[in-house]
């Protein structure tokens, strides 16, 4: 009996899942969200999926309904890692400054929350936020790569400080200066600071 039962739930874990998944695949996400609701005990895929529904979603009430739920979770950083970053993920994309700071500071973080957080603050007109996360990065020794030294590039062309500007090119390694990419934000980068000395040099003198 207690095998019958555990071969049922098995299978309606693995609906629910596949379901789940094809409703958000067709952009039925509102639907992946009610259906959440309906699952008794929803396991760490099942949460990944919700929190990935609420976040393609993109309304006020996904976004609440989400919070409801992980405040609501006795999440183990260690065993739910994909869990806690589909939850940042949300308040990022939902524009949630203040959740995705929050979150942020708990988990375990790696270069891809590192560079989803810049690219927040980058968006929202947060320059020196973005500046202090690219030095947590090179501090903590993690390894930038392309995408999180195109975000600090746009970021410190923002500052169009000179000094600030020179120590961010000094540390960009030779193999990412051939991305277009990357060249592309430095020229816009020493315009921005070539345009700003002018303007003091002329109301200096």
């Amino acid at each position: 009996e207690r095998i019958r039962k555990k071969t049922k739930l098995k299978w309606q874990s693995r609906v629910h899942i596949w379901v789940h998944h094809s409703w958000i695949l067709n952009k039925l996400e509102e639907r992946a969200i009610d259906l959440f609701f309906k699952i008794k005990k929803p396991n760490k895929i099942i949460l990944f999926i919700f929190f990935n529904a609420c976040t393609q979603a993109k309304t006020k009430q996904a976004l609440t309904l989400g919070k409801k739920v992980f405040d609501k979770l006795i999440i183990k950083s260690d065993e739910s890692k994909d869990v806690l970053y589909s939850v940042l993920n949300m308040f990022i994309k939902c524009d949630d400054i203040e959740s995705a700071e929050s979150l942020f500071d708990r988990i375990d973080r790696d270069i891809i929350s590192y560079g989803s957080m810049m690219k927040l603050y980058n968006l929202h007109n947060q320059p020196e936020k973005t500046i202090e996360l690219f030095q947590k990065i090179i501090s903590e020794n993690l390894k930038a790569d392309e995408v999180i030294f195109i975000l600090a590039i746009d970021a410190f062309s923002k500052l169009a400080d000179l000094s600030l500007s020179q120590s961010l090119i000094d540390q960009i390694p030779k193999k990412f200066l051939s991305d277009l990419r990357i060249k592309t934000g430095l020229i816009d980068l020493w315009v921005r600071i070539i345009f700003f000395i002018s303007i003091n040099l002329y109301f200096s003198t």
